[in-house]
């Protein structure tokens, strides 16, 4: 009995121990640009460019391939640098989109663009310029793009209105899981909440809409759930009893926009 006490202590010590040290978890080699992106359909992925075969390839956090997107051929050109993968920020379809770098092989100039998964270029940003994404409070993200001349030395700044925004962040909270900023439909608070196993969530459709989506967030941003609604109700019934205990998020979207998103709490 003694024995198995102490082995029962031993692993249970080898176990607290394991956690409590910073682990490796995967090498990733022969990479370059390895990013992390927080995408609104499918939550967190590391990224990185694969610049020999001219390709973004996409990893889960648990290290497996997610996607891997092809970067459009350009002659003269090749690709040294992507950044800026999102699914929402820059288009509204749901195709990811991502800013990209472009080196001359000749005496061409450098240039930048944003271009969408499909190899769709969304926006050429000119010949030497050096694009960026900020955020000017709540949901609002611009594009900014800078023309350098003769190393740092800046020929011009245009700025770039985006019709997107970018998921919540996990510690953050929610700063509205939504396409654009535009509230145009009214989300009321769910009840009960917290809950257990059903919480009501009422909405009202507004300027002349008829139809809409009501969208279920873990709090990563992923997308769980996607209701159709109509103005012949006002409210939905969501059976919780299949998610885990944590916080959720909802909003609705409809022709006119997107509303802010809402908090929902499932305890056990």
């Amino acid at each position: 009995m003694k024995t198995t006490i102490l082995i029962s202590l031993a692993t249970l010590s080898f176990s607290l121990s394991l956690k409590s040290q910073i682990l490796l978890e995967n090498l990733y080699t022969n990479k370059s640009s390895f990013k992390i992106a927080n995408l609104t359909q499918s939550g967190y992925k590391y990224y990185m460019l694969d610049v020999t075969n001219q390709q973004i390839v996409i990893y889960n956090t648990n290290h497996s391939v997610f996607n891997t997107i092809t970067i459009p051929t350009v002659t003269n050109y090749t690709c040294t640098n992507v950044f800026e993968l999102s699914d929402n920020l820059f288009n509204s379809d749901n195709l990811m989109e991502y800013c990209a770098s472009f080196k001359a092989s000749s005496t061409i100039n450098d240039y930048s663009a944003v271009i969408s998964e499909n190899g769709t270029t969304l926006l050429n940003c000119g010949l030497r310029t050096d694009p960026s994404v900020f955020n000017i409070g709540g949901n609002i993200y611009k594009l900014q793009t800078v023309r350098v001349i003769g190393g740092t030395y800046k020929d011009s700044v245009r700025i770039y209105s985006l019709p997107g925004s970018k998921p919540c962040d996990a510690c953050g909270g929610p700063t509205s899981i939504v396409k654009n900023n535009s509230t145009t439909s009214t989300m009321p608070n769910a009840y009960p909440n917290p809950t257990s196993t059903q919480i009501t969530i009422p909405y009202t459709l507004t300027n002349g809409d008829t139809k809409g989506k009501l969208n279920i967030y873990d709090i990563n941003g992923k997308a769980l759930r996607e209701f159709s609604v109509d103005n012949a109700f006002d409210s939905i019934i969501l059976d919780t009893q299949e998610f885990s205990a944590g916080t959720y998020y909802y909003n609705l979207t409809t022709n006119s926009g997107v509303s802010n998103a809402k908090k929902i709490i499932v305890i056990k």
